[in-house]
Order: C-alpha cells, then structure tokens, then sequence
C-alpha cells in the first residue's frame, strides 16, 4: 500500500498521535493506522490534514510526480545548490524554510512535489531546466547574479569583493553586469 507523509507532517511540527488524533476528531490508534496505511484516508481526512499542515493534498498522500532520472537530476543540483548557498542569504531572505526542504530533498528524506520545485525555483531563482540537469551548477551561479536587480547585485558584489566606494561600487556593478550578460572575462 502507498505510503503517505502523515507522520514525517506530523514529526516536522513536533506533535504526537493524540494531539493528531484531537485535531482530527479520531482515536490516536486511527492516526496509528493512517500513518502506516493500514487504514485508507478519506477525502475529508485528506483535505483536513493539508489544511492542518498547510501543505498540498499530493503531500499528505506522498505523491512524487517525477520519474527516477527526474528525481536523481533533482537532487544532484539540489545537493550542489546547497552547498553553494551561503546559510547567512537564506536566513535574510526569509527563505530558511525552503532551504530546509532543498536540503531534505537532496538528501532523500523528502519526495518533492510540483509545488515544491516551483516554491525553490522561485525563492531560489532556479530554472527548471537548471533544477533537472539541463544546466550546469557554473552556469546557474552566472544567472542567479545576472537575474538579481542593481541593489542586489550591488550587495552581493560588496559581500564577495569587499568594501568599496560607493561610487566605484556602481561602476563595478555594471562592469559585472556587463561581463556576466556576454559571459566573456574581457572588458566591457
């Protein structure tokens, strides 16, 4: 029987069977039974855990819509793209949450959903090919700084380049900006 993620949901927010069992008006030995499969999940069970968990009804049920080479690519970027993720940008942008389930992802505790790639594809300004192997990790870097407006790549220069002048700051965003567009090491 397909197992569902009723008890990974359930362990992520740090309750028990009872207080499950409480949320959804069952016994706790019912949740026992949903979280192994040994009982089906109703319609209205399913809708009530996803609202309870806010996460999609695919979620709850475990539902992975990528093949096994989908999934592999997957997680190889994802892998690289952890690594290469400075822990401080997802702390600031907000983004620590999916930064968890990237790092779930690539390491196989988690089958990702649709809504999984596109929430990280959008934090994270992944493409899709990118994300599935149709680019490379070098080439994602170079978007993921041509993509960032003129303040963030400013910051994100400052950050690698050190301190700067203001007005030298500028002029070496657009130098970069330059450089990064036609992806030659010449001058602009």
């Amino acid at each position: 029987m397909k197992m569902n993620r009723i008890k990974e949901l359930r362990k992520r927010d740090g309750i028990n069977q009872g207080e499950l069992a409480e949320v959804l008006c069952v016994k706790r030995s019912a949740v026992s039974k949903y979280e192994t499969g040994a009982t089906p999940l109703t319609d209205e069970t399913i809708i009530r855990l996803a609202k309870y968990f806010d996460v999609s009804t695919d979620r709850v049920l475990g539902y992975c819509p990528f093949n096994d080479e989908q999934l592999s690519s997957l997680r190889k970027f994802l892998i690289e793209a952890v690594r290469a993720t400075d822990i401080a940008d997802a702390v600031d942008s907000n983004s620590m949450d999916l930064f968890n389930l990237m790092h779930d992802i690539a390491d196989g505790k988690i089958l990702p959903t649709y809504e999984d790639v596109y929430q990280i594809a959008d934090e994270w300004r992944f493409s899709l090919d990118e994300m599935f192997g149709n680019l490379d990790i070098v080439k994602w870097q170079q978007k993921k700084l041509v993509t960032m407006v003129d303040d963030e790549l400013s910051v994100e220069f400052s950050r690698i380049c050190g301190q700067l002048s203001r007005d030298k700051q500028a002029a070496a965003v657009q130098f970069l900006r330059v450089l990064l567009s036609s992806g030659e090491a010449g001058t602009p």
